[in-house]
């Protein structure tokens, strides 16, 4: 069961139920690309970041993608921007090209990790993972399944360092917001 938070925070919530683990999987998945998808739409990157006339807002994933066809879902929606939303999978931290969302695979290694961060932050993406600590580690938004709900922290310093803004209805609903340089 999905539940949508008021209606100018946009962002979702679930209590997952399901009887094998792929199921609960898939559906965690599914409700994550959603969320990434809206939580987009409060979040305002830097216009070196979004090139003049581009008609697309690209979001790419690094490393193994367990989003799937959750992900696919989402391709050829419009941004807030109005831009199409497309979809690149990268499988390696040197093959990231131009985007304005990376998500990092949750399996990705912590070398790779740094690194996609890196260029990521070069390039004034908007960072987002599942991974464990991805907040704490430099990334901008990690997901999380907490009581059976989506939940999420911000790494607002990151951010600002990128010359991303986020806005602060999305900052209220974060379980945790690192605003001061508590990351690495």
């Amino acid at each position: 069961m999905v539940f949508l938070c008021h209606p100018t925070a946009t962002v979702y919530r679930t209590v997952l139920h399901d009887d094998t683990e792929e199921g609960e999987t898939q559906r965690e998945y599914r409700l994550k690309a959603a969320f990434i998808y809206r939580i987009c739409q409060y979040v305002t990157l830097p216009s070196s970041n979004l090139p003049p006339g581009s008609k697309t807002y690209v979001i790419g994933i690094v490393g193994p993608d367990p989003y799937g066809a959750a992900l696919d879902a989402l391709a050829g929606k419009k941004s807030s921007g109005g831009r199409v939303v497309q979809i690149q999978r990268y499988r390696s931290v040197n093959s990231i090209g131009n985007c304005q969302v990376l998500i990092m695979s949750p399996q990705l290694g912590d070398a790779d990790l740094r690194s996609a961060l890196k260029k990521a932050h070069a390039m004034k993406a908007f960072t987002i993972s599942d991974r464990s600590n991805f907040a704490k580690t430099g990334g901008m938004i990690a997901l999380k399944i907490r009581k059976k709900k989506l939940r999420f922290d911000v790494n607002l310093a990151a951010a600002k360092k990128s010359g991303i803004t986020i806005s602060a209805r999305l900052l209220k609903l974060a379980d945790t917001v690192i605003r001061a340089k508590e990351s690495h």
